[in-house]
């Protein structure tokens, strides 16, 4: 659903530009990237860690007048932990294994600034986190499945190594309130911050 959802964006773009669709172009990309997540001492608790690395792939198209693009792009990172009781700020693990799952879908436009084999970019959009955290032996109302939207902020530069294909890195922060914060561990630490900042490397395709 949510590839379906990319794709729809970037051909909505390409029929709304006809006219310069000579001028188009369409990057497809990937990139391996540590994503750092904001509410840190939430996710330390349940997983032992507060960051996660993992695949974000996505399609941008470009020239839509002179430098600027859309980009849309997705990923999935998982993390495995236990659930926790936490008292007088002491964290104490109980045994029931739990899966974190954390799907960014990041929908945002920018400007590029080719400069020789070197292309810059930044942009600014939306993102939206699909969250989902279920355990073993669970009882009706204890997993968690919410979604939220937030800011996108993003940066990067392309270097062209073979014809159409570039590599290079990024930074992508995500800035999303609404799923945590309201009971569990994330309450009690005081932790509403469902996004992170990922910083990863990227190849690229280009036509």
């Amino acid at each position: 659903m949510r590839y379906r959802v990319m794709a729809a964006v970037v051909m909505l773009v390409c029929g709304l530009a006809t006219p310069a669709l000579a001028q188009i172009g369409i990057l497809a990309h990937g990139a391996y990237d540590r994503t750092t997540l904001a509410s840190t001492e939430s996710f330390e608790a349940i997983t032992g860690t507060s960051s996660v690395e993992g695949v974000t792939v996505g399609l941008t198209v470009t020239r839509l007048w002179r430098g600027v693009f859309l980009d849309v792009a997705a990923g999935r990172r998982t993390l495995e932990g236990e659930r926790v009781f936490v008292h007088a700020g002491t964290v104490f693990k109980l045994g029931i294994p739990t899966t974190i799952e954390w799907r960014p879908l990041d929908i945002s436009a920018g400007w590029r600034m080719p400069a020789g084999r070197f292309t810059p970019y930044a942009g600014i959009g939306m993102t939206t986190i699909a969250y989902k955290e279920s355990a073993d032996f669970a009882q009706t109302g204890d997993d968690v499945s919410e979604t939220a939207t937030g800011l996108l902020v993003l940066g990067g530069v392309d270097v062209s190594i073979w014809r159409w294909v570039s590599l290079g890195g990024e930074v992508r922060y995500r800035s999303v309130k609404g799923a945590l914060g309201v009971g569990g561990v994330s309450e009690i630490f005081g932790e509403d911050q469902l996004g992170g900042t990922s910083i990863g490397v990227r190849l690229s395709i280009s036509r």
